[in-house]
């Protein structure tokens, strides 16, 4: 890279953006609002996982000599006071975890003023940092409208609140691809017909985004079975490919235009017989 700010003209490019106040080109980011939540996120599992190796190890407390603590403390004084400091804050349960340390008292049973010992808490601590990691996981899917991503990881939840936060998150995610749709067809689609001018407008393609989400088929079905029998809705080819195409299943291929053909023209046949025997 050369690290120089190189200008590309907006012909030359698409432009994405979630909003246009006061036409600024850079948007702004869905995940915004999600920040807040995410740095407090990030800070409280840190202090958690500090808080687990403390309490694992104990608070170390170190007692020291009092002349190495002097403002005029000797030059070697003062490196034993900074060596000692150093290794009081690297006291954790590790594969490298003991202390090597003068005695609390020397060979005549006199002390020496050293002594480490670990300082544990009363009893188990009230914050409960499971649940405030939870609220911030929660308010960081709520930002997208993603929440039912967490349904189910705990006691709450159910079949109908699940679906509608997700024809919730669906009607979302389909105006965003509304917008990236428009730009594709209005710039995109446009400038590569420049290239082409032979093409009319009418011919011109167009970008369509599909279906968000897929409709239940036994819904689709009691839906259908319910207006064909109130003679509100006549099934034929455009319907079948429809339900064929929700299904997943293959088109209808030619043996079986032909076998439709022949059974309609069995039916006229039989009804002509009835008329003719009547």
């Amino acid at each position: 890279p050369t690290f120089q700010t190189v200008f590309i003209p907006i012909e030359k490019a698409l432009l994405f953006r979630t909003e246009v106040n006061k036409n600024n080109p850079e948007g702004r980011s869905l995940l915004r609002n999600a920040y807040r939540s995410y740095f407090f996120l990030k800070r409280i599992q840190e202090l958690e996982a500090i808080g687990i190796e403390r309490e694992l190890a104990g608070l170390p407390v170190l007692q020291v000599p009092p002349e190495i603590m002097m403002p005029n403390a000797k030059a070697e004084q003062k490196t034993l006071r900074n060596n000692l400091e150093t290794l009081i804050q690297q006291i954790r349960r590790d594969e490298r975890e003991g202390v090597l340390m003068p005695s609390e008292v020397d060979s005549d049973n006199r002390p020496t003023g050293f002594k480490l010992s670990l300082l544990s808490t009363g009893g188990r601590r009230q914050i409960d940092t499971n649940e405030t990691i939870k609220r911030y996981e929660s308010r960081i899917a709520m930002s997208v409208l993603a929440e039912f991503i967490l349904l189910g990881t705990d006691s709450h939840g159910s079949f109908a609140l699940a679906s509608s936060k997700t024809d919730l998150f669906a009607s979302a995610l389909g105006g965003i691809l509304d917008s990236i749709e428009a730009v594709m067809n209005r710039f995109a689609v446009a400038r590569l017909m420049k290239l082409n001018p032979v093409f009319p407008r009418e011919s011109w393609p167009r970008f369509k985004h599909g279906d968000i989400e897929k409709a239940p088929l036994d819904e689709v079905g009691t839906f259908i079975q319910r207006v064909s029998g109130a003679n509100l809705l006549t099934p034929d080819e455009a319907v079948e490919a429809k339900i064929r195409e929700m299904a997943g299943l293959p088109e209808a291929g030619p043996e079986t235009k032909l076998v439709e053909e022949f059974e309609e023209e069995e039916a006229v046949e039989e009804e002509e017989d009835a008329l003719q025997d009547g």
